[in-house]
């Protein structure tokens, strides 16, 4: 597992989600957001994404949306990768402070349009 400088909720959720996975044998490998839109560079994601058949986002909820890196990285990936994502599944995990889980709604509804837009399986949104 890669070591990541950022410490969160997200990473924290991704780190529980990794282990279970690995229990059961499945190959995972986490990434940063923030770190790839720190270095303006994802690059070298293509090799990780081309052999890769299911991707999951876990972000925070701003408010009520996903946060501008977030905004920006799914952006990026889409004019760059759109045709090796297309037929892979995607899933998200949105994490807040509010008691009220019905505010990670408007994300869900976007990463559902994210995949629709690619030609992605959705698989849902916790």
């Amino acid at each position: 597992m890669e070591v990541l400088e950022l410490r969160g909720n997200s990473l924290h959720i991704c780190e529980s989600l990794e282990q279970c996975f690995i229990n059961k044998e499945v190959n995972v490998k986490i990434e940063s957001i923030q770190q790839h839109f720190n270095k303006k560079d994802i690059k070298n994601m293509e090799e990780d994404l081309k052999n890769t058949d299911v991707i999951g986002l876990v972000a925070p909820l701003y408010v009520d949306a996903l946060p501008y890196p977030v905004i920006a990285f799914l952006e990026e990936i889409e004019e760059r990768f759109g045709k090796i994502l297309k037929n892979k599944e995607f899933f998200v995990i949105v994490q807040c402070n509010f008691p009220q889980s019905f505010r990670n709604d408007p994300v869900v509804l976007s990463c559902e349009c994210f995949a629709k837009e690619l030609d992605m399986k959705f698989l849902g949104g916790l």
